[in-house]
């Protein structure tokens, strides 16, 4: 099964981060609803299981303050398909979250 992250961190837009997540569902209902006049031989059965991560698997606050719930942190992820990175608040002097600069974030992407 492919396995898609979505890579979140504190300071991440909400929007950016549900809408996401959002997507991926309609995508995945859209898509089996339209297998179902399809031919046999022209299924293309795709179920990606989409993970939030964190870089430490903690919670996330977003850029509005509000708490996310992530399922895995990076370490726990040795691989995947894709990785999607929502935009989230820059700090007061325009720089991106802390987690998105740290090493092992680096190392993981």
């Amino acid at each position: 099964m492919a396995q898609i992250v979505i890579l979140s961190m504190s300071g991440v837009l909400p929007s950016a981060l549900a809408g996401v997540q959002d997507m991926f569902a309609l995508g995945s209902l859209r898509l089996s609803e339209s297998q179902h006049s399809l031919a046999p031989a022209y299924k293309q059965p795709w179920s990606p299981e989409i993970v939030v991560a964190s870089a430490d698997g903690s919670d996330i606050t977003d850029g509005q303050g509000r708490r996310f719930v992530v399922n895995h942190g990076l370490s726990q992820l040795p691989s995947c398909e894709a990785v999607i990175i929502p935009g989230f608040m820059p700090n007061q002097f325009g720089v991106p979250p802390e987690q998105l600069l740290d090493k092992s974030t680096h190392e993981w992407l």
